[in-house]
């Protein structure tokens, strides 16, 4: 446990900048070390994650090549011209076209590849960047519970209670809907503060090759429509989605191989390494009787509506103050001890996905973009995140949980 909190903190400051995986993946060898974590119990781990890594390592590619490609450059093309000079309506698009790129590409996609299209607009508009960086900050995380692939939680918890992700679809869902399109019209509503004229509409240039970012949309809609057949026929989402990706790296490099340094993105694949390092941890924390009976006093009469409440909430508040992925791992830990993960795994996806709205340090996603931000020159400060977390945290948590628990 001592090893998972320091690891888990780690990730949160990264000290001496090193990197989450680097954390993740070095802890994960200390409790191997010294012998504190079995061998076959790691095992078993990296087992039930091999699908997730397959699944988030072809994600990661695709987006880097749609990237690469000017995928984002079209996007941003269409919000200039919807919003009309308006600095409100532009921030409503950059909310909406967040939740998409966060509910099919995953919140790291939006916040690494997205984002920082969108902060190089706002430059050129002249406009105030906060209010747009906070926006997908909040959206990223609200979105990213529509789908399974939305953040690396959901198919890690799904696949530690063996949940299908059609249940997932079917459940979560609609809820997640709700609970994102309540956010963005509260960012609307929120959005009469920024203190900007309107601008005249400039001609935003389009994606450098308008074939090659059409090829990538065309591949981008196959990935949900290969991930859409694959949870109704109940198959792994890993393999196809992994071919998917290779298949658009392998159209960028036949297209521009100048470009293939772009595949990088942005720092993304420090994902992997990550999801890896602490779902070899979690396979340690099953047996740990503290966080047995901690589960049994939050669920003490099984798997209802007012046991899913209490284990959302707290795996809400745990991951607001912890960081998610940890906080997800050690909730799912407790419950598969005492059996009741099966029944709550989805109120404990929620809690993960959305409990990062209530402060900045829950979720990798909003880390990173603040890293973006100061990488662009821009410093949003995270008295903004606080100010605005006090309404919107609350505001896309509570519907959602009750949602999903009342299932």
């Amino acid at each position: 446990m001592a090893i998972f909190l320091v690891a888990a903190v780690a990730i949160m400051v990264r000290p001496f900048g090193v990197g989450e995986g680097w954390v993740a993946t070095g802890a994960a060898a200390i409790a191997l070390g010294t012998g504190l974590l079995p061998l076959a119990a790691a095992g078993r781990g990296l087992l039930l994650t091999l699908d997730v890594l397959a699944f988030f390592g072809g994600l990661l590619l695709l987006a880097a090549a749609g990237a690469a490609a000017g995928v984002f450059d079209l996007l941003l093309h269409f919000l200039v011209a919807w919003s009309g000079g308006s600095p409100r309506r532009l921030l409503v698009g950059t909310a909406v076209a967040g939740a998409l790129v966060t509910a099919v590409l995953s919140n790291d996609a939006c916040v690494l590849l997205f984002a920082p299209a969108v902060l190089r607009l706002i430059r050129r508009l002249h406009l105030p960047a906060t209010p747009y960086l906070l926006a997908i900050a909040f959206i990223a995380n609200s979105a990213s519970l529509v789908l399974p692939m939305g953040n690396p939680v959901n198919l890690l918890i799904l696949d530690r209670a063996r949940l299908q992700p059609l249940v997932y679809v079917a459940t979560v869902t609609p809820a997640a809907a709700v609970g994102t399109a309540i956010l963005v019209l509260a960012l609307a509503v929120a959005s009469r503060r920024i203190r900007a004229a309107r601008f005249p509409v400039p001609d935003v240039p389009g994606p450098p090759d308008p074939i090659l970012a059409r090829a990538m949309l065309v591949v981008i809609v196959a990935l949900v429509g290969a991930d859409a057949g694959a949870v109704v026929l109940q198959w792994p989402l890993g393999v196809p989605t992994l071919a998917i990706g290779a298949a658009a790296a392998g159209i960028l490099w036949a297209r521009r191989p100048d470009a293939l340094h772009l595949l990088r993105g942005g720092g993304a694949w420090g994902l992997l390494p990550l999801v890896l390092g602490l779902s070899v941890l979690g396979s340690g924390l099953g047996g740990l009787r503290l966080l047995a009976e901690a589960a049994a006093s939050v669920a003490p009469h099984g798997t209802g509506p007012g046991a899913g409440l209490a284990v959302g909430t707290v795996t809400a508040v745990l991951s607001a103050t912890l960081n998610n992925l940890p906080a997800a791992l050690l909730v799912s830990s407790g419950l598969g001890a005492v059996h009741h993960l099966g029944g709550l795994a989805l109120t404990v996806i929620a809690g993960a996905d959305v409990g990062p709205n209530l402060a900045p340090m829950g979720s990798l996603s909003t880390l990173l973009l603040f890293a973006v931000a100061r990488r662009a020159g821009v410093r949003p400060g995270w008295g903004g995140f606080w100010r605005q977390a006090v309404w919107a945290g609350p505001l896309s948590l509570v519907p959602v949980l009750v949602l999903v628990a009342v299932r």
